[in-house]
């Protein structure tokens, strides 16, 4: 539950970044782009806090510097398209599911494969991981990581997607 709980709040602030309006009233699309757990931060009350905005991008004519690379991140938090210096909303996600899968298995997920055969592999065996290590982890949980870790972006959920379902993990753990 604690960890659904985290990436439900997380989802919500990616949600909220990527969905800003600027003064215009046009979306920003801020992605983060860095997503790990050294890059989010728990409270002492357990607010939780994404940190460190220093490599986001976003879609406005106002901001102070212009980040064109995409090579910047952690690589093992990359998501696949990644790797084709491709940066969508949707790596934002991978880059949270790696993390939730980290907070699940208490190791890391490990490097995405830009090649779909070989990541469902690692796929596979990350849950296979995860089943000897933390075998209380539900269904629906194992459903929202293996979506969220998805190789095509395009089967990815959405931030808020995952904040939703999150929140449903959350409420039937309890």
């Amino acid at each position: 539950g604690v960890a659904c709980d985290i990436i439900r709040k997380v989802a919500r602030a990616l949600h909220a970044a990527y969905t800003a309006t600027g003064a215009e009233g046009s979306s920003l699309h801020i992605l983060h782009r860095d997503i790990k757990p050294g890059n989010i931060c728990i409270t002492c009350r357990g607010s939780v806090k994404v940190l460190d905005f220093g490599i986001a991008r976003g879609e406005f004519e106002e901001r102070e510097a212009l980040t064109q690379s995409v090579a910047f991140g952690s690589l093992d938090y990359m998501a696949p398209e990644r790797f084709e210096f491709v940066c969508l909303h949707e790596g934002d996600v991978y880059s949270l599911g790696s993390t939730f899968f980290e907070l699940l298995a208490g190791q890391r997920f490990g490097r995405a494969s830009p090649s779909a055969d070989r990541h469902e592999a690692r796929i596979a065996a990350g849950i296979d991981v995860l089943a000897e290590v933390n075998p209380d982890v539900g269904d629906e949980a194992l459903q929202l990581l293996r979506d969220m870790l998805a190789c095509d972006a395009g089967d990815r959920p959405c931030a808020r997607e995952v904040e939703r379902r999150a929140l449903a993990l959350v409420r039937t753990a309890g």
